[in-house]
């Protein structure tokens, strides 16, 4: 309904507009006619007779602007205009990625001094696309590099293409590449590329097969459409002409097979977290944007936020920073500038949420908490091969369960180390870890709760993972299937139901086993949980210092026994 209804409108408008037009066409005429004997017209005559002249010959070479057969000037969306983007950004503004400048370094020269390139008879790839996490920095770099190269930058989002109404989208995409054509040489970006490119099928949602009007739905046929409109311009594009696209996307696994063949999207620049060096440059950058207090040494504090920030992307550590001036902002202190503890504040509720103050544990909810955190620790203490380090356990209650956090009741930080490759064995311990909560709490009360199931989940994924995609299978042996990128459990496997079969029984089998090895070692090192767990009831929050010595056994507090945690 709401399709027919736009459609009506759409034609209103159509009809309208071109009554308006032969309205004014009539009136430039008679206007003409009737000034036809005089050999002078006055200046603001001959500017309205000019004005009217453009404006037919726009209305009458501008093939976008017909809809069905009929006039549509209009565009409903408000995409009437394509501008270039004003950009201040510079390379010396994007911290890191020193590997990603070099390689747009190369569009920089060319787009400075093309002839030097053509002399040679070099031609330039007509695209890049940008692939990465999100977060990491690829808008970014393309503004930087346009604005590096002193040329005009077209930017947009790869969902503003796709509208309900049929054809507009298409008529978008020949709009912005005919504009970028007459500002050459020129730069357009297309962000989430994933929105417009997705990988084309020959059936559609309903299961029907067929092309663009085989069966397919309007919603589909128009995406198709704007797809192969941006597949044509790009093959009709030459890199003489000056204009060369950039697309981003951290969904490569979802774009359409022929944007990523060659003579489309040629250069491909992988665009990583950045690692602990390229950290430290972050850190360096956005820290200086802010009153720090005194008594900060700012080189210690970047190295140390730098070591417990793996896997942030550099969006991730802006937000670090503004959250611990946000900290600073709302505290009643008169300490001048923001604190080290700020950024622990801010670094904490960024990992688990904001602290509960208000609504703090009760007395089992508590001991629960403990226990969980407490097991989790101490496991990754005693298999270092996992690459995590406990540096701080908290059962300060929590708002939101972040990543670190045991559902709101606690969290444990583990700082990972910087690593890409993990073997068998190290993936058993890591799966030991997420459910060393769980371990302990049938070591201490004989019983399990629901506390943990976010870290069951996670050791269900890894061990899913290992069998079905890394090859790592004792059953169905040295194979990998493709994971479903919607993650739809009733998408078709690539698999029987043999198969899948033996692979729950295989990941029921390797979960069960890290389990009971999680309680055997939790088992004998009974001492040291039950001291961590009194530790953590009795402060609530312990620190790398205090865990290390409880760890270690060197620490001097009472162990307390089992039925003093229980109750």
């Amino acid at each position: 309904m709401l399709c027919v209804f736009l459609t009506g409108l759409m034609t209103v408008v159509s009809f309208r507009r071109l009554l308006s037009y032969t309205v004014l066409r009539r009136r430039n005429l008679l206007t003409s006619g009737q000034r036809s004997g005089k050999e002078t017209t006055t200046k603001p005559e001959q500017e309205a007779q000019d004005a009217a002249r453009k404006r037919k010959e726009a209305y009458q070479n501008d093939s976008d602007r017909y809809y069905g057969g009929l006039p549509f000037s209009l565009d409903p969306f408000g995409f009437q205009t394509v501008k270039p983007v004003t950009t201040n950004v510079k390379f010396k503004d994007v911290a890191g990625l020193h590997a990603s400048k070099e390689e747009v370094m190369e569009f920089v020269f060319y787009l400075k001094d093309p002839k030097k390139y053509q002399a040679l008879g070099a031609k330039l790839p007509k695209g890049a696309l940008l692939l990465g996490p999100p977060g990491t920095g690829k808008t970014l770099l393309v503004k930087a590099l346009a604005n590096e190269a002193g040329v005009p930058f077209f930017s947009m989002a790869g969902s503003e293409f796709v509208e309900v109404i049929g054809g507009l989208g298409a008529s978008r995409i020949r709009r912005l590449f005919r504009t970028a054509r007459t500002k050459a040489p020129a730069i357009i970006f297309i962000d989430e590329l994933d929105s417009l490119g997705r990988r084309r099928s020959a059936v559609d949602s309903g299961g029907r097969r067929g092309g663009s009007h085989g069966g397919m739905g309007p919603g589909i046929a128009e995406m198709e459409q704007t797809l192969n409109q941006l597949l044509v311009e790009m093959d009709g594009m030459d890199t003489e002409e000056g204009v060369i696209v950039f697309a981003a996307t951290n969904r490569a696994d979802l774009l359409d097979k022929a944007l990523l063949r060659a003579g489309r999207f040629d250069r491909h620049i992988f665009i990583d977290l950045p690692n602990l060096a390229e950290r430290k440059e972050l850190l360096e950058m956005y820290v200086a944007k802010y009153r720090l207090s005194t008594e900060i040494n700012q080189v210690e504090l970047v190295d140390r936020l730098a070591s417990w920030t793996p896997g942030m992307s550099g969006a991730d550590i802006a937000r670090l920073c503004n959250e611990a001036a946000l900290v600073a902002a709302r505290r009643d202190e008169l300490t001048p500038g923001v604190t080290r503890n700020d950024f622990e504040v801010a670094f904490e509720r960024i990992l688990a949420g904001a602290a509960k103050k208000s609504n703090p544990l009760s007395p089992p909810e508590r001991r629960v908490a403990a226990v969980q955190e407490a097991g989790r620790a101490l496991v990754a203490w005693l298999l270092p091969r996992t690459g995590l380090v406990p540096i701080k356990i908290s059962i300060v209650p929590r708002t939101v369960a972040g990543e670190e956090s045991s559902g709101g009741l606690g969290f444990t930080h583990l700082v990972p180390e910087e690593r890409r490759l993990f073997n068998t064995e190290e993936l058993k311990d890591r799966m030991a870890v997420l459910l060393g909560g769980r371990a302990a709490e049938q070591v201490i009360f004989n019983a399990v709760s629901d506390a943990s199931q976010r870290y069951l989940k996670a050791a269900s994924d890894l061990a899913f993972k290992q069998i079905r995609e890394w090859g790592l299978s004792k059953t169905i042996g040295h194979l990998s299937f493709e994971n479903d990128p919607s993650g739809s459990e009733y998408t078709m496997k690539p698999y029987s139901q043999r198969t899948q079969a033996m692979i729950e029984l295989e990941a029921q089998q390797m979960v069960s086993a890290s389990f009971t090895r999680c309680v055997e070692l939790l088992q004998a090192n009974k001492d040291k949980l039950h001291r961590l767990i009194a530790s953590l009831l009795q402060k609530e929050v312990l620190e790398y210092d205090e865990l290390v010595k409880i760890c270690q056994g060197t620490s001097s507090d009472p162990i307390h026994s089992p039925d003093d945690v229980k109750h």
